[in-house]
C-alpha cells in the first residue's frame, strides 16, 4: 500500500496562480489518501508553497536536504521530519527509499537531474517504482 509520495520541484521557481492550484490539488488528493509528503527541505519556490500547504493540511513533510546546501537554505518551518545527507547521491537514494512512488512538478536541473536518474534505475530495474510528471 502506498504511503509516501516523493515530489520532487523547483526550489527556486514562485508559485504563479496555475502552479498554486496545482499545488492545493495535490495536497487534497495526499490528504483524501492519508499520504505522507517527501519532498526536498528548501524553504523557497514551489518546494515551499508544497510543504507549507501539506503542512498546514496536518500532512507528515519529510524534508530531505544535502548538508552542503544546509547552510544556504532557511529553515523550513513546514517540515515535520528533516534528513540531511552528506551528499547529492545519498539525497537521491534517501528520496527512493522513503518514497513509495513520485511525482515530478516542474523544477530546474535538479528536478531534471532527479527524473532521469530515476528513469536509467528503472531502466536497469533497479527501482521499479512509479513515476508521473506534470509539465
Amino acid at each position: 500500500m502506498l504511503k509516501n509520495i516523493g515530489i520532487f520541484c523547483s526550489s527556486r521557481l514562485k508559485p504563479n496562480k496555475n502552479y498554486s492550484m496545482i499545488i492545493s490539488e495535490l495536497v487534497k488528493w495526499l490528504k483524501l489518501n492519508k499520504f505522507n509528503l517527501v519532498i526536498g527541505g528548501e524553504s523557497t519556490g514551489l518546494m515551499h508553497s508544497l510543504s507549507k500547504t501539506a503542512f498546514e493540511e496536518k500532512i507528515r513533510v519529510f524534508g530531505i536536504i544535502n548538508y552542503n546546501f544546509k547552510h544556504e537554505v532557511k529553515k523550513n518551518k513546514y517540515i515535520t521530519d528533516l534528513i540531511i545527507t552528506r551528499t547529492l547521491e545519498e539525497r537521491k537514494k534517501q528520496f527512493i527509499a522513503r518514497s513509495d512512488c513520485f511525482i515530478f512538478l516542474p523544477g530546474g536541473l535538479g528536478t531534471l537531474n532527479e527524473l532521469l536518474d530515476l528513469i536509467v534505475k528503472r531502466e536497469y530495474e533497479e527501482v521499479t517504482k512509479k513515476y508521473f510528471f506534470n509539465k
